[in-house]
């Protein structure tokens, strides 16, 4: 079972970007938020290991 809150990137053309991914409720789903933006990427980035976010397409 994967842990809550667990979070990776995934079909991106590198390691460092793609679709953000989360683990909840034991599944894997994507962020749909209208008010997702440079400061909750920010937050994802920084649980990645990033020091900062570069940019945050949705």
């Amino acid at each position: 079972s994967v842990q809550n809150g667990v979070v990776y990137l995934k079909n991106g053309s590198n390691e460092h970007e793609g679709r953000v991914e989360i683990a909840h409720a034991g599944q894997w789903g994507t962020i749909c938020d209208d008010g997702f933006g440079v400061e909750e990427a920010d937050v994802i980035c920084r649980s990645l290991g990033y020091v900062y976010v570069l940019a945050a397409r949705v």
